[in-house]
């Protein structure tokens, strides 16, 4: 699920002038490590491979302009098979779009609050945000939403309802076959992702306002603390998710050094220890 930048820690961010791997470069050539990944839509890193490659083969074909394609199709097949409980899903032009799908779908008015994000500790909601390589089980919860690694613009809000529809209460919405076959790439490449030999469940032990689980990494501090921390960390060269409390989440590669520097920072003295 995209995310609006309405936060005011997003205006801190340098201005980007190019991105690979688990790396942003703003314009002075600085190398910031990124552990925001656009709220994991670049889980798997930025230009990474396979989804250039399939990007590049629609363009080819001239299929960048929203017309209906076999992508509609495909998409909804590998979201059926990857997320858990899946009756039916629904694609979605925007957030707004989503919610009148689930409204239709439950009977109900649907709006942004009933949305929960389950890493925050939160009580499950009838709308969860399901994210991979978590262990949260949501196949009790009537609709979830997944966050896929495609962090190209326009990508659809992805509504998994349990229940299974003959006629699914879907609006009609044109999206390019550019971003769905982008979309179907990502959700396959999640199967080539890799947890790093490094990474640990307690690899953020004693650092006692985060808490870590698996690769995503949650403030546990007041969002005054927390701002000041994302501060911090940005000036030490590391990007911190600017919506609190989170998630961060650790880069599937990194180098000796670039893990010693995040440990450090997240260890240090002043914002993760009381």
């Amino acid at each position: 699920m995209h995310t609006t930048y309405t936060h005011p820690l997003y205006h801190h961010i340098p201005v980007i002038k190019r991105a690979r791997g688990y790396r942003l470069y703003d314009k002075n050539g600085n190398r910031i490590i990124d552990l925001y990944q656009n709220n994991g839509h670049a889980l798997l890193g930025h230009r990474a491979s396979r989804l250039t490659s399939v990007l590049k083969n629609i363009i080819s074909k001239g299929l960048i302009f929203d017309v209906p394609s076999i992508y509609t199709y495909r998409l909804k097949k590998a979201v059926k098979q990857l997320v858990p409980g899946t009756g039916t899903v629904c694609l979605a032009g925007s957030l707004d779009h989503g919610l009148k799908i689930i409204s239709d779908a439950l009977k109900v008015r649907a709006t942004v609050d009933d949305i929960v994000d389950p890493l925050w500790g939160k009580k499950k909601g009838r709308i969860t945000v399901w994210r991979p390589f978590t262990r949260d089980d949501p196949d009790s919860v009537p609709v979830i939403i997944p966050v896929l690694p495609f962090s190209i613009a326009g990508a659809p809000v992805i509504i998994c309802l349990k229940k299974e529809y003959k006629n699914p209460p879907e609006h009609t919405t044109m999206i390019s076959p550019f971003i769905l076959a982008g979309s179907v790439r990502a959700v396959y490449d999640l199967g080539y992702y890799r947890k790093p030999d490094w990474l640990k469940d307690d690899i953020l032990k004693g650092a006692k306002k985060w808490e870590q689980k698996g690769i995503y990494i949650i403030a546990r501090m007041k969002e005054e603390e927390y701002q000041s921390a994302f501060k911090d960390f940005l000036k030490a060269g590391v990007l911190l998710s600017p919506h609190y409390p989170g998630p961060s989440i650790f880069p599937a590669e990194l180098s000796h050094g670039e893990l010693q520097k995040i440990l450090h920072l997240f260890h240090g003295a002043g914002f993760s220890r009381e």
